[in-house]
Formats: C-alpha cells, structure tokens, sequence
C-alpha cells in the first residue's frame, strides 16, 4: 500500500474501515465511498481523502484522477492515521480528546447530510 499511487474502497456500507486507516498508516492518498459509519469520520469528512457519494461511479473515477494528480503529504496523512493506533503512549485524557473529536464529527456529518 505505501507504493500505491491511491487506495480506493467503494463500500455501500461500513463499520469501521480497517484499510483507510491502513491506507493512512503508510502515507497513502484514499478516495472513499460516503458511505454510512465509518469513512467520513476516518477521513474527517473528507479533509484527509475524497469522499464520495455511494454508487456514483462518475464521481469515484473524477476523485481518483484528481487524486493520481496532485501531490501526496504523507507525514499529514501518517499522523491522521496516528489517531487510531492503539500505543503505549495512550491516555485517558487522549482517549477522551479523540472521542469527544470523533462524536463532533459525526455530529457536523450527521447535520449536513
């Protein structure tokens, strides 16, 4: 994955999405589905990846282009990543950071959609 020019997942539907995550972990662009529970959250609704809409295949091509032309910040993405790894270094206070971080999320998500 981390010689991958981008990692497309084309889900109608998610838990949680081990591979975005993966994706990120090794510094690799992802255009994902919008798709319910998982992406848009992993992806903070669409600034660490394109989100697109589910089924629209026009769209999943479009993004994946865009994303093949641009340049890729892997340092930005690895440390996205860092916010689901599970490490000596995790505190209660972090753990409640990124929870209260996630649930804002998924609230703005859930209010736009």
């Amino acid at each position: 994955m981390a010689r991958a020019g981008v990692l497309a997942v084309s889900s109608r539907n998610e838990g949680f999405c081990n591979v975005l995550a993966e994706a990120l972990a090794c510094g690799c662009p992802v255009v994902s589905t919008d798709c319910p529970s998982g992406p848009a959250e992993i992806l903070d609704g669409g600034r660490y990846g394109r989100l697109v809409p589910v089924g629209d295949d026009a769209a999943m091509a479009a993004a994946l282009d865009a994303t093949l032309s641009e340049s890729r910040d892997e340092e930005r993405l690895r440390a996205r990543a860092g916010l689901f790894s599970v490490d000596r270094r995790w505190t209660p206070t972090r753990d409640c950071l990124f929870c209260a971080e996630a649930y804002a999320g998924m609230i703005i998500h859930a209010s736009m959609g």
